[in-house]
């Protein structure tokens, strides 16, 4: 990869600062949460991936999207999630597997979901890291696709039980089957 100092340059004083606060704000959480899960106080347990020294690649790339475009991420999702305009106090409560949390505790620190951000999910499976960033996505749009029906705007979407525990908000008049 090749840095391009000019498209850097280009880019507005107010963008280039909004992603150092991300990478600055995403660094100081998960290295808070890291030394809590070390020093094995406050009751943090199972696993937790840090995203520490990557920072810059989720601010970048999540400041170059839409505010409707959707991701998926993987186990080091935290920094998306932080740098995609996630609350660090749900995410937070999420890795303590308290309700108040993203997925209401169940979700634990891999699997955050907020459609209401454009966060289709983050996946824990490691071994198929080649294969599932392309694939994850591809369920959900094969199936939108299929029915004609089309993801509501990030913006739209109102975060409830359904939509923040299930990695998909389809009407339950919609189904999608690959047999039809």
């Amino acid at each position: 990869m090749v840095l391009r100092p000019d498209l850097v340059a280009g880019l507005p004083k107010d963008k280039l600062l909004h992603i150092y606060e991300d990478m600055v704000k995403a660094r100081k959480w998960e290295t808070t949460m890291k030394d809590l899960f070390v020093s094995g106080q406050d009751g943090l347990y199972g696993a937790f991936h840090v995203y520490i020294g990557e920072e810059g690649i989720a601010s970048g790339v999540m400041g170059s999207l839409n505010d409707d475009d959707y991701i998926v991420s993987t186990h080091r999702g935290h920094g998306h999630l932080i740098a995609k305009g996630g609350d660090l106090n749900k995410m937070s409560a999420e890795i303590y597997f308290r309700k108040d949390g993203y997925n209401k505790g169940y979700g634990g620190s891999m699997h955050i979901t907020d459609l209401s951000l454009g966060i289709l999910g983050m996946n824990g499976i490691v071994a198929l890291r080649s294969t599932l960033p392309r694939a994850q996505p591809t369920g959900p749009a094969w199936c939108a696709r299929r029915s004609r029906w089309r993801w509501p705007s990030p913006a739209t979407v109102r975060p409830t039980p359904s939509t923040t525990s299930a990695p998909c908000a389809m009407p339950s008049t919609t189904t999608c089957r690959a047999s039809t």
